[in-house]
């Protein structure tokens, strides 16, 4: 008979792959957890942000207020990596960000 006990699993470690591997091979990293960089940037209308790369691979950044103070600025983000059917595009939905 096994015993368990009361210890509580560790949450994954985040996936880390570059935006550029990220966008190509999206399907691939669908639902995981995963830490990349780039640069934060955004748009006012309608007020959206997202993380690229010199070669300008995009993924978009949520939540907005999250995001919105690293604008222009290099960072570090883990989240988890979603690519949603239909007309949205691929994001992540942000755990840490840092410059």
């Amino acid at each position: 008979m096994a015993l368990t006990g009361g210890c509580e699993r560790e949450p994954p470690a985040p996936v880390a792959v570059e935006l550029e591997l990220l966008v190509a091979q999206q399907q691939n990293f669908r639902g995981q957890l995963v830490q990349t960089s780039g640069t934060v940037r955004g748009f006012d209308d309608p007020r959206h942000f997202w993380i690229e790369d010199d070669a300008l691979n995009r993924v978009e950044l949520v939540p907005a207020d999250f995001v919105s103070e690293f604008v222009d600025r290099e960072v570090t983000v883990i989240g988890r990596f979603t690519v949603p059917d239909g007309e949205q595009g691929r994001r992540i939905d942000v755990r840490t960000i840092r410059p």
